[in-house]
């Protein structure tokens, strides 16, 4: 887990991706208008839109969508208020992929989620992606959205958009 540069040493610890989804959402906050503030999504909403759109531009280019994915890691902090993961992709139209000792080297997606409105849902994309748990990540794409009224809406596409960049 720890070649996908997946750090988690401040109160994270690695998990399943099904336990990113044991985590009760905290209700949506409103101003006194009635707008939207805070909108929540769960960390495994955040994994699979990512996944999902991997799938789709890997199709889209007539990549085997099933290798698409080599890796994956994923960490939550013990309260459940924040996520992040990395996926290793590999990289259409090549048959090999570069190596560098035993590890290979493919396009990093890296992502994070909160709950405690501690930062945006993010992702961070390219050969050299980090993602710690100190709140510290980087990468040659790197978006985000918060967590407004239309995140739902607005994440499928903020995530296709830079994961088609890079593929």
């Amino acid at each position: 887990m720890t070649e996908l540069n997946l750090m988690l040493h401040c109160g994270a610890d690695y998990v399943r991706p099904a336990q990113l989804d044991e985590v009760d959402l905290p209700p949506i906050k409103r101003n006194e208008k009635g707008h939207v503030t805070f909108q929540p999504v769960s960390h495994l909403s955040v994994r699979n839109r990512i996944r999902e759109a991997i799938t789709t531009v890997c199709a889209r280019d007539g990549m085997d969508v099933d290798d698409a994915i080599a890796a994956e890691a994923q960490g939550m902090t013990r309260d459940g208020a924040r996520a992040f993961g990395m996926m290793q992709v590999k990289p259409p139209g090549l048959d090999r992929w570069a190596t560098h000792g035993k590890r290979k080297r493919g396009l990093m997606i890296g992502w994070r989620n909160s709950h405690d409105q501690s930062f945006a849902s993010a992702c961070a994309l390219g050969s050299r992606t980090f993602i710690c748990d100190n709140l510290a990540w980087s990468g040659e794409v790197m978006v985000s959205r918060r967590h407004t009224r239309h995140i739902i809406r607005d994440l499928p596409e903020v995530i296709s958009r830079a994961v088609g960049q890079l593929l």
